[in-house]
């Protein structure tokens, strides 16, 4: 009797724990599989092909030394990031500002022997002016007024002399000035240090590359278009573009250079695009995909490419009608972008899947997610 009574308890207990987990097993049969959609639509669409690019710098390339003289100190290194104007390197000036010691000495003995011409000077003009006043007494005679002039003449050659002397010593002064200043070498713009080519203490000739910088944030597109392409684009035409993560941006036709490489028959085309969109992980080289348009627009029914799927050599695309989804054959036409052409099968404002289609069947439930 015993047994029984308890058999009896677990009986209900397990009974009323099934009642307990009987609407929560309701709701999860009444929920629907969550999807992504998008809607079918009609717009102007042109045919386009996909042509490779890359991310290029406008602003790139390796800094040099101008002065022959040892690595005093490094400011940067491979990776840095630096601002146009920053501080790269240090030269070491020693001997660059013993040579303007020593042009600085020139310049005050320059100083010192204009002053002594011009002294010179104004005594030959005071004899010049004596002569001339006593030329016609028996003071003086024609040949010594004559010698006085000459020598005033001369005198005021010696003064022009030494100011053009102490000219050229102040350009020297210049001079030595702007070697000094080279000995300090800074960022001539924005960027990533790529490369660092010098190590302390290391004596560098004019010309040699000490560091590679890479401008991140004045990037551009530079893609390589057949020829027979290029007669459907002009400069400022706006195209759609993505980088190989999918992301879809718009870029802008800048320039065609005039120059086809032989082994492509392709030309070089310059995109730019607003770059301020996007976060500092762009590179450049980075690939990105350009459609080209090879035809004119025309007013279509479209749908996105994500929607159609493949299944035995045909397009199915599943339609969301009320709370569950109706597979629907189509055919396609030409691509744009992101979206495709459709020929038959669809109608405009019709909302199909584009996120989690792949294993949905017909007639389940589904819920909208975006």
């Amino acid at each position: 009797m015993f047994k029984k009574t308890h058999l009896d308890r677990a009986s209900l207990a397990l009974i009323s724990f099934a009642f307990i987990l009987a609407p929560g097993l309701s709701n999860s049969q009444s929920a629907g599989t969550p999807v992504a959609v998008d809607q079918v639509k009609s717009e102007s669409i042109a045919e386009t092909v996909s042509v490779f690019g890359e991310l290029v710098s406008r602003q790139s390339g390796p800094v040099h030394v101008a002065i022959n003289a040892p690595v005093n100190s490094i400011e940067v290194d491979v990776g840095d990031r630096v601002n146009e104007g920053d501080l790269i390197a240090t030269l070491d000036a020693s001997l660059l500002e013993l040579q303007k010691a020593a042009v600085e000495a020139r310049i005050e003995m320059s100083a010192w022997a204009t002053s002594r011409k011009s002294t010179e000077l104004e005594l030959a003009r005071q004899q010049e002016d004596r002569f001339r006043q006593l030329r016609h007494s028996a003071a003086t005679t024609e040949a010594q007024y004559e010698d006085s002039v000459l020598k005033l003449k001369i005198a005021e050659h010696a003064l022009g002399e030494a100011k053009a002397a102490t000219s050229q010593i102040q350009r020297e002064s210049q001079i030595s000035d702007y070697n000094l200043s080279l000995t300090k070498i800074h960022a001539p713009y924005s960027g990533i240090v790529v490369e660092r080519n010098i190590d302390l203490g290391q004596y560098v000739r004019v010309g040699q590359q000490i560091v590679r910088i890479v401008g991140d944030h004045d990037l551009e597109i530079e893609a390589y278009i057949p020829y027979r392409y290029i007669d459907s684009l002009k400069v400022g035409d706006v195209l759609s573009a993505e980088f190989d993560n999918g992301t879809e941006f718009e870029v802008t036709l800048r320039a065609f250079i005039p120059e086809e490489h032989v082994s492509t028959r392709t030309r070089a085309v310059q995109f730019t695009f607003d770059q301020s969109q996007f976060d500092d992980l762009l590179a450049v080289n980075q690939n990105v995909i350009i459609q080209v348009p090879i035809s004119g627009q025309d007013q279509v029914l479209t749908i996105h490419k994500d929607a159609v799927i493949t299944q035995q050599g045909q397009h199915i695309v599943y339609i969301v009608e009320d709370d569950s989804v109706v597979p629907r054959p189509i055919s396609i036409g030409r691509a744009s972008a992101s979206r495709f052409e459709v020929t038959s099968g669809l109608n405009n404002g019709e909302v199909a899947v584009v996120r989690g289609n792949e294993r949905l069947s017909p007639g389940q439930k589904v819920t909208i997610v975006n």
